[in-house]
């Protein structure tokens, strides 16, 4: 068991031959809301001031109909939200909004439901929740007990080719029930001969079997 932070470690590396998906990452801009419906500068170099509803262009989507919180600006909540070009572009009150509709806006109706736009997650682990998508998951959400994430994971070890490299993710001993950790006593009787990395649910924490020290 390493108590490092993985994402600099070799075994860690060994995780990059995986083929991810890929999916692209939109662009946030925070909107700094007015009085009405107030414009945003585009975020690149050289980029023009977007100003006015209908003289700039129509939106491609307005969202309205639940609290939208810019959390930067004078107010807390505002009704109504524009996007073009992956850019918000106008937030305000529904009205206001309302003028960079056109014939072929899409309107989605929050139906109560709270949007944070450009939202940042400043703590984000990128590549790991990326390798996520392609390891095995014994997280607390899918996993209920010790017993369950040993039987996954001497499943995906039948699985494998001899020798390959089997990883999974998620495990963590304060909310899922067992012992206190998982060992090299626990892992290399259902491993003897494929390494085994698996990262607990807070990334700062791995627990291998002999063959992945090897």
């Amino acid at each position: 068991m390493s108590h490092d932070c993985v994402c600099g470690s070799p075994i860690l590396r060994a995780v990059l031959g995986a083929r991810l998906p890929r999916h692209g990452v939109p662009d946030a801009a925070t909107a700094l809301a007015g009085g009405g419906a107030t414009s945003l500068i585009k975020t690149e170099p050289r980029r023009p001031l977007i100003r006015g509803g209908a003289n700039a262009g129509a939106a491609e989507t307005i969202f309205w109909g639940g609290p939208i919180l810019p959390v930067a600006g004078p107010r807390p909540e505002v009704e109504a939200l524009a996007v073009r070009d992956g850019r918000i572009v106008a937030i305000g009150d529904r009205g206001s909004v309302q003028s960079w509709q056109g014939p072929s806006t899409t309107v989605v109706d929050l139906d109560g439901r709270t949007l944070l736009p450009g939202f940042i997650e400043s703590h984000l682990h990128i590549l790991t929740g990326a390798l996520a998508r392609v390891q095995l998951d014994v997280s607390p959400f899918t996993t209920s007990s010790f017993d369950q994430a040993l039987q996954k994971i001497k499943a995906a070890v039948d699985a494998a080719a001899p020798g390959a490299w089997v990883f999974a993710w998620g495990y963590d001993p304060s909310l899922i029930a067992g012992p206190p950790q998982i060992t090299i006593q626990d892992l290399d009787p259902i491993s003897p001969n494929n390494p085994v990395f698996i990262l607990n649910l807070s990334e700062h924490i791995a627990y291998v079997n002999s063959r992945a020290l090897a």
